[in-house]
């Protein structure tokens, strides 16, 4: 693997594909292998970590977008009508100011208001940011966890309270903080965690269906990270959390065949990313001076203290 980042590099795209009103999540590794893939035209190298809204005929895809030379990923947005056409793609105004690396742009909706939670942590903290014109600006709002980096969060909304899922950085550990109210309170979540297995980083948000709940999770552990996604269905009692294993998705386009790591759902579409390794003889040298532009460029932590 390291020998051939020498020669390689990897390219992320994001596919849609039309989801079935009467899909079920069986159902999904069948749909993946069958289903006609729309492929988001190619601006940058990294196209990845899709968060989809879709409102009337409009599609909106929220995601990281990286190139080989750049020090850090930065949140764009690409909008679609119901015809696959591309209409507008554009930096998210007030999230790109936090200066770090920036990724999975988790999106939801709580108390009628649009929210995002991206990845930043580079800065050590979970950040909200609230919507003031969705979908182009942004403010933030509030830190909701500090002095720990965490990776790929999500929120889990129910009755008695939210559940903030995450991943530690560098580890993979599941992390799941609780509290009522989304803007402060959180705390560690003091029930018993229990997986099934070691994949337990988040690939995406939930998706609901028949009163259960079933979230993405990458596959940990791999040789090759963002090789395949395992999708769970989570429960949580007085007992602790829990998640098992409903379908293991692996990838499925001839045009992206050497990986998947994020899948997420609208009313109407399914979204996933997808990459594939590309012939750059000069890679090693692009590596090297992006490690070192990274080594210079260090994150401001200043900002939204």
């Amino acid at each position: 693997m390291k020998l051939k980042k020498y020669f390689f590099h990897e390219e992320w795209n994001i596919g849609i594909m039309p989801l079935p009103e009467t899909a079920s999540i069986n159902a999904v590794p069948d749909l993946l292998a069958s289903a006609s893939v729309y492929w988001l035209s190619r601006r940058f190298h990294f196209q990845a970590d899709p968060f989809a809204v879709q409102q009337g005929e409009l599609l909106y895809v929220f995601y990281e977008a990286l190139n080989h030379h750049w020090v850090r990923g930065r949140i764009r947005c690409r909008v679609l009508n119901a015809k696959m056409q591309e209409l507008e793609d554009f930096e998210i105004e007030g999230v790109n100011d936090l200066r770090c690396h920036l990724s999975f742009p988790f999106v939801f909706k709580y108390k009628n208001q649009w929210y995002m939670i991206p990845e930043a942590h580079e800065l050590g903290k979970i950040v909200l940011f609230k919507a003031t014109d969705f979908p182009k600006k942004w403010q933030y709002t509030a830190t909701l966890i500090e002095g720990i980096k965490l990776v790929d969060s999500f929120l889990w909304q129910r009755p008695e309270g939210l559940y903030l899922i995450s991943a530690e950085h560098k580890t993979n550990r599941q992390t799941v903080y609780f509290s009522r109210e989304l803007t402060h309170g959180w705390q560690p979540y003091t029930g018993k965690v229990d997986s099934e297995n070691q994949h337990t980083r988040p690939g995406g948000g939930v998706w609901h269906q028949n009163s259960m709940a079933y979230v993405p999770f990458q596959e940990c552990g791999a040789q090759e990270y963002g090789q395949s996604l395992y999708l769970k269905q989570i429960k949580v009692d007085d007992k602790g959390m829990t998640s098992s294993t409903e379908a293991h998705l692996l990838p499925f386009s001839s045009d992206y065949p050497s990986g998947i790591h994020t899948l997420n759902i609208s009313k109407n579409y399914l979204i996933v990313d997808a990459k594939r390794w590309v012939f750059q003889p000069l890679n090693f040298f692009i590596r090297k001076f992006r490690q070192l532009r990274t080594k210079l460029s260090k994150p401001e932590h200043g900002v939204y203290e």
